[in-house]
């Protein structure tokens, strides 16, 4: 660490923990600031207008009895990539050690009615100021001619109305990990910096990640400080951010965009959101398929229309409602962001899908940017699909392979692996049938078995209607296979063939205490739809009548 001899005017280097006591001065950079070069090689520096602020700041750390200072704009050089990024990535800590910190606010008048003025100073909109408020101990605030007016400790209230940041955090009473992710992401979504890399490199020390400084990269930087917060910190959060709402909408449909925020902005309304913990998170981490994560979501219902929704459960609010992102499959496990403009309440009264190992999106454009419509991803993924179409009564409580089924438009698909073409699903069902004017209640549950139907040449696909009882270890015993292992079409052939399951196309039921009887039939048809698949595909339709049954 470079320091400046508040009596020498020189520079001094230290190492390691062998550092000593130094006063840290937190400002705005304006015009003709003094750099390290300007210092050891020109001997006009002391003429330009920075100087003045390196200056002061050594004679405060001079009456405060501290031999040494630290500013930024000339205890770095800057011409040293290294350097840079060593200090960048040190400096939260660095005004966290100092034992004095003097935030000098440049536009802020010496008069009686500075208090109006505060909140309007550009201090407050800055980026590399957020954790040089945070870190340190205390504050001492100045005025522009170096009045002091008041110390962080007395002016809690005020500084939490005008910058968002938690009453605790000012206070050094609650660590930084303890706020959600997306909590402390809102306190920097209204700060700007001068380079767009800027914006992610000043949050390093908020979220204690350490990263190389890559000048250039642009708004990369921002997806890579997401990353580096996946890799420590399992706080769902990070995904409760919504994009502003752009003049224009794509009007062919819903975009797809990636799971993380394209900047900071993004979290502008995310300042009351806490981590929630609905989930059962095991695997939390960045591979090259996107963010791999075993976790339960919930379902929301789609009105008017059969299918549901993925809500991805993020965070919850003050009163204990849960948020939620909507999420759309578009490949095997993987899951990419629908609707970035909103978050939606969690139903928690819905019950969630069973846990699963699933893959979110991340390499697709921001929401900001959207180059990919929905519709088209999706379906760049279904070259070939079987489409489960059921009465209203009826719903699909599991499949398998669940990660080849979509929730939403209630189908299973497949690329060109025509070795996968299977299905299998537990449908139930339990309602009123009106009867001789009374209700009888038919409930049923069976299983969906179904394979051959990627080839839409052939007559129709092989599938199978079977009743299922929980006493029933052969179904059972072949859905614990279709969970646990890796399937392919042929191996499902010969397990039905195995377990002696004979195709079928209908089941029948009896109505309790009623002596009729419910058929439930199923039937293949060759359609064309292309909202839901560029080629014909294979449709089951599923109904159900009821009978008397006069023996």
């Amino acid at each position: 660490m470079r320091l400046l001899n508040t009596s020498t005017g020189l520079f001094e280097e230290f190492i390691g923990t062998n550092i000593p006591a130094y006063a840290i001065l937190s400002h705005t950079w304006g015009e003709e600031e003094v750099s390290f070069k300007d210092m050891i090689s020109e001997p006009s520096y002391r003429s330009k207008k920075g100087y003045a602020k390196i200056s002061m700041a050594c004679q405060l750390a001079k009456a405060d009895e501290l031999q040494y200072a630290w500013i930024d704009t000339c205890c770095i050089d800057k011409t040293s990539s290294a350097e840079l990024s060593e200090a960048i990535n040190s400096m939260y800590q660095w005004y966290r050690r100092a034992e004095k910190c003097y935030a000098y606010l440049v536009d802020l008048e010496s008069t009686v009615a500075w208090r109006e003025s505060l909140s309007h100073c550009r201090w407050f909109t800055r980026g590399w100021t957020l954790q040089e408020l945070i870190a340190p101990a205390d504050v001492y605030f100045f005025d522009q001619n170096w009045n002091m007016l008041f110390r962080k400790s007395e002016g809690i209230e005020v500084l939490t109305s005008i910058t968002g940041i938690d009453r605790v955090v000012l206070e050094n009473s609650a660590s930084l990990p303890s706020i959600s992710v997306a909590k402390r992401m809102s306190w920097a979504s209204r700060r700007v910096t001068t380079r767009v890399e800027d914006e992610a490199y000043c949050l390093l020390g908020i979220f204690e990640v350490n990263m190389p400084m890559l000048y250039g990269e642009g708004r990369r930087a921002f997806l890579r400080l997401q990353e580096e917060i996946i890799r420590i910190c399992p706080d769902l959060s990070i995904f409760a951010w919504k994009a502003s709402i752009p003049q224009v909408i794509a009007s062919e449909g819903p975009i797809a965009c990636s799971i993380f925020a394209s900047a900071v902005a993004d979290f502008a309304q995310s300042g009351s959101f806490a981590t929630v913990n609905v989930h059962s998170t095991n695997d939390f981490f960045i591979s090259n398929q996107g963010i791999k994560l075993h976790t339960r979501m919930s379902l929301q219902r789609i009105s008017k229309q059969q299918g549901f929704r993925y809500v991805f459960p993020v965070c919850k609010i003050d009163d204990g409602t849960i948020l939620g992102i909507r999420l759309r499959k578009c490949g095997a496990s993987q899951l990419v962001r629908e609707d970035p403009w909103t978050l939606v309440e969690h139903d928690q009264s819905f019950p969630s899908m069973q846990s699963r190992t699933m893959y979110l999106l991340v390499r697709l454009p921001p929401a900001h940017s959207p180059k990919y419509l929905l519709r088209d991803i999706v379906l760049d993924t279904r070259s070939r699909i079987l489409q489960i179409v059921l009465p209203i009564e009826m719903y699909i409580s599991n499949t398998w392979p669940w990660s080849r089924f979509d929730v939403m438009d209630q189908l299973f698909f497949v690329s060109d692996n025509l070795g996968l073409d299977y299905a299998a699903t537990k449908i139930s069902g339990s309602f009123d049938v009106g009867i001789r004017n009374k209700e009888v209640n038919a409930h049923f549950d069976f299983m969906l078995y179904s394979f051959g139907w990627a080839n839409t040449r052939s007559r129709e696909p092989f599938y199978t209607i079977v009743p299922w009882k929980p006493s029933d270890s052969v179904l059972k015993d072949l859905n614990d296979k279709l969970e646990q292992y890796d399937y392919d079409t042929f191996m499902v052939k010969a397990d039905l063939s195995a377990y002696k399951i004979r195709m079928s196309s209908s089941a029948e039921y009896e109505l309790a205490d009623s002596g009729y009887s419910m058929t439930i039939v199923c039937n293949a048809h060759l359609v064309s739809d292309q909202t839901k698949c560029l080629v014909p595909f294979w449709k089951l339709l599923f109904s159900w009548s009821v009978k008397y049954n006069s023996s």
